[in-house]
């Protein structure tokens, strides 16, 4: 998952993991800006018009408050004082993808992401 991926270095972070095969989520702040960026990167006319105008009135989207409510909750929430590498929906921990649990994905990442910075396990190249 990649959060605030519809510009910049999010953007650029998500490409390349998307063209290196991995399956990509995004959450970003504000959902017409998202769908327009991403109507912005398509091509076919149909693309643009599902993306640029349709998904943005979609009633499952969330607002930016109800967005930021759960990281708030993660983040602020006693209960979860001391719990890290979780998903959090709605104040709840939900179980992700049965992609996010996989150890050899997790691996592949990492390593990527290493060669994408420029590093190895001594430091900087």
């Amino acid at each position: 998952m990649n959060t605030d991926g519809n510009s910049g270095i999010g953007f650029a972070t998500a490409s390349k993991l998307a063209g290196s095969g991995f399956h990509v989520i995004l959450a970003a702040r504000n959902q017409q800006k998202t769908a327009q960026a991403i109507a912005d990167r398509r091509t076919a006319p149909l693309d643009r018009l599902l993306y640029g105008h349709i998904l943005p009135r979609m009633p499952f989207a969330r607002s930016l408050e109800e967005a930021s409510a759960s990281y708030m909750v993660a983040a602020t929430s006693p209960a979860f004082e001391g719990v890290g590498g979780k998903f959090i929906v709605d104040g709840k921990e939900k179980r992700s993808s049965d992609e996010s649990y996989d150890q050899a994905k997790a691996q592949r990442l990492w390593e990527m992401s290493w060669h994408w910075c420029g590093l190895d396990e001594r430091g900087p190249a």
